[in-house]
């Protein structure tokens, strides 16, 4: 279908695609005529109002007059303008009579509010900088930062962020809602206006108008009414003559401050003001004395729209373009004020921190990751909400001990967690079941270690289906290094951990009616200056049977362009060659099994047969076998390893096109295998350990149905630091 634009979530209007007629257009090409020759002519005072900015062919001197000398010149311009542009033609553009482009650069401006799971503190909305509305491409957006502290900042190239808008293709990635500046300045104003509240809650406001974007595959704007006249909402803006309206800035109107200073005074000072629209501000700042009710008569005018007539007809009746547009976009506001207050309702209420170290807690609490946890994904359900909650108001809460409720639905799926009279989620789960985990004094939650069930896990084939996801199960790690298992813990696993300064104070994530749909920790430091590491990899991926070891690290890895899934449901197996100078000494050789992933049509129309990694494996002395994936003994393809000389493997090269396509070694004698898979690829992921490190092992993700196999999705080496004797 090519590209599409997306509209502003605001006033439905364009950030690009806004075509004017430039130089001479002869007044009889108008959709109708200007001046003398028109039955419905205007004053001259107002026909000069109206035509505004001059044509950029056209010659003017200093005053703003026509330069008659050039007169001769002009005749044969405007010839070959009528030559140039047919009726067509002219109703594929805009009148700069009615609204000229320096009036309608507000609409090039692009801001946008998104949503970033990886920001360390609480708030996990964001709202950009400014960009500019030339570069949008098939739904994604340029936009800087604008210094929120929750933007997505590894994302940024150049000082600029590539979001998706409306609908992500990336199953990992949250789109964002795309709007004007000036829009969104208007719909703070709204928002005071609708909710009494001063300030905007960022986090409900985005999942109050990601809900309303919809789940299409291609959603371009907000399913709202936008009001008369409605804006063109096609695959592309479509430009209508006559329309000029929806190009009209609805806070700064031009025109408005020279009729007002016209509008008569009264002797009788007005009993009220509820006759003028909550829209029209301006009125906050006139003189006491003017006639409200003159002033209430000339808004309805300046404000009204006659769909059956062109803009150039509305403004020669008495309409303010902006004025009107104004009007239309406040009835959008109004729509979404009432959806966030109902969002805001429904959060519960906001009880204000009680003691000084509460206040601390609230101010100095981080959560370092927030990953989803359900599929399908809820978030542009109606019902689903952010959550914060705090199970430690107090030091003395993390060290006396607590006792901690888990609600499961009958599906066996976790909705929610109480710890004293802290909820998250619900507790109330019908048909479900709730389990009690007693801790003592002086002993705290330290981990989390999320099970998970659902479909998703027993891909077979690549068929068309909504795939689903749940946490079954969790184990509880304390401080003290007890376990404490809840529910089915023989699922795929996510780890979940406090940074070893901080202490665990409560939950953060999305829950709906049916679970939680995403969940993290919350920690704080005890002390002002402690600072907390980052994320280990391990902990961002889900592992198929048990998490990662804590003295192994999994290096950074590349998925290519192509996702059957999300990542994050896609799970991850370790090939651990060892971590003792005895097992590595034991090591014979390594092995991939490579499958066909289809046909590639290469250069002079022949294809060939593609090929991709299926399931590594290694050998130890006496034939024992560790595997990953797919294993076939007719299609794995071994290279030795001297392991009892003290050889090692080294580096691990990925060949990456849409998916990793192959794999190739390296060993501490300077050996290179053979390349396992398809030796055509974009180009080679090489890893190897850091100084004081050691390779010792492989991990890969199989995500990729073809047939009854699963090809790979992501392929990483992990390392550790150098044992003894190595």
């Amino acid at each position: 279908m090519g590209g599409w634009d997306i509209y502003c979530a605001i006033c439905g209007g364009p950030f690009t695609g806004i075509y004017f007629r430039s130089g001479n257009l002869p007044r009889d090409k108008y959709l109708f005529p200007l001046g003398p020759d028109s039955q419905e002519a205007a004053p001259q005072q107002e026909d000069d109002e109206i035509r505004g900015n001059v044509g950029e062919n056209e010659e003017h001197d200093g005053n703003g007059h026509h330069n008659a000398d050039d007169d001769h010149n002009n005749e044969a311009e405007k010839e070959d303008a009528d030559e140039a542009w047919s009726d067509t033609d002219l109703e594929c553009c805009y009148d700069d009579a009615a609204a000229s482009r320096v009036e309608s650069h507000w609409m090039n401006r692009t801001q946008v509010l998104g949503y970033n799971p990886d920001a360390p503190g609480l708030q996990k909305s964001f709202l950009s900088g400014v960009g500019n509305g030339e570069n949008i491409e098939y739904g994604h957006l340029e936009v800087p930062s604008g210094g929120d502290d929750s933007f997505p900042t590894e994302d940024l190239f150049e000082g600029m962020a590539s979001l998706s808008g409306y609908t992500a293709y990336d199953k990992d990635e949250s789109p964002c809602i795309p709007f004007h500046p000036d829009c969104y300045a208007l719909l703070e104003r709204a928002f005071r206006k609708q909710t009494s509240r001063e300030n905007i809650d960022q986090d409900t406001l985005y999942r109050t108008l990601i809900a309303l974007a919809g789940n299409d595959e291609l959603s371009q704007k907000l399913n709202v009414n936008y009001g008369e006249p409605e804006p063109p909402l096609e695959q592309y803006w479509v430009t209508e003559r006559g329309r000029e309206v929806h190009l009209a800035n609805p806070l700064k109107i031009t025109g408005l401050d020279e009729k007002l200073n016209k509008l008569p005074r009264s002797d009788t000072p007005p009993a009220s003001n509820s006759q003028i629209p909550s829209w029209f501000w301006e009125a906050d700042s006139l003189p006491d004395d003017l006639n409200l009710s003159a002033l209430s008569t000339a808004i309805k005018r300046w404000a009204s729209f006659d769909v059956m007539k062109t803009s150039l007809e509305n403004i020669r009746n008495g309409t303010l373009l902006g004025l009107a547009n104004r009007r239309r976009i406040w009835g959008v506001l109004e729509q979404l004020a009432g959806e966030y207050a109902a969002a805001i309702s429904s959060s519960g209420a906001q009880h204000a921190p009680g003691s000084a170290t509460e206040l601390w807690i609230k101010a100095h609490a981080i959560n370092r990751q927030l990953p989803p946890t359900m599929l399908p994904n809820p978030l542009k359900e109606k019902d689903t909400r952010q959550e914060s909650c705090f199970f430690v108001k107090s030091w003395n809460d993390a060290d006396r001990g607590a006792s901690v409720e888990l609600h499961w639905n009958s599906d066996g799926a976790l909705v929610g967690i109480t710890s004293g009279v802290s909820l998250f989620g619900n507790s109330q789960p019908l048909d479900g079941r709730t389990a009690v985990v007693t801790l003592p004094a002086g002993d705290w939650i330290q981990a989390m270690t999320l099970s998970f069930d659902g479909t998703v896990f027993n891909l077979s084939s690549c068929a068309d289906e909504e795939y689903t996801a749940w946490i079954a199960g969790i184990t509880i790690h304390t401080t003290a290094g007890l376990q404490h298992e809840i529910g089915s813990t023989v699922g795929p696993k996510r780890l979940l951990t406090v940074s070893p300064s901080n202490t665990f104070v409560g939950l953060i994530g999305q829950t709906d009616s049916k679970g939680i749909s995403r969940l993290g920790l919350l920690e704080c430091p005890r002390e002002e200056d402690t600072k907390s590491p980052p994320v280990p990899e391990a902990e961002k991926l889900l592992w198929k049977h048990e998490v990662l070891p804590s003295q192994i690290r999994a290096l950074p890895f590349e998925t290519g362009y192509w996702k059957f899934l999300p990542l994050n449901f896609v799970q991850q197996e370790a090939l651990i060659l060892g971590t003792t100078q005895e097992e590595l000494s034991r090591v014979s050789r390594i092995g991939v099994c490579a499958g066909v992933s289809g046909e590639v049509l290469e250069l002079g129309r022949q294809s060939r047969t593609s090929y991709m990694p299926m399931g590594l494996a290694v050998e130890y002395e006496g034939q024992e076998i560790r595997k990953i994936g797919c294993y076939n003994d007719e299609h794995i393809n071994w290279f030795d390893i001297d392991g009892a000389a003290g050889e090692r493997l080294t580096r691990v090269g990925i060949g990456m096109n849409e998916l990793p396509k192959r794999l190739e070694f390296v060993t501490s004698y300077g050996r290179h295998s053979q390349q396992f898979g398809d030796p055509q690829s974009n180009y080679v992921d090489w890893q190897q350990a850091a100084e004081g490190e050691i390779l010792v092992g492989i991990a890969a993700s199989f995500g990729y149905p073809r047939g009854h196999t699963l090809g790979t999705t992501s392929i990483n080496a992990l390392v550790m630091q150098m044992p003894p004797g190595v």
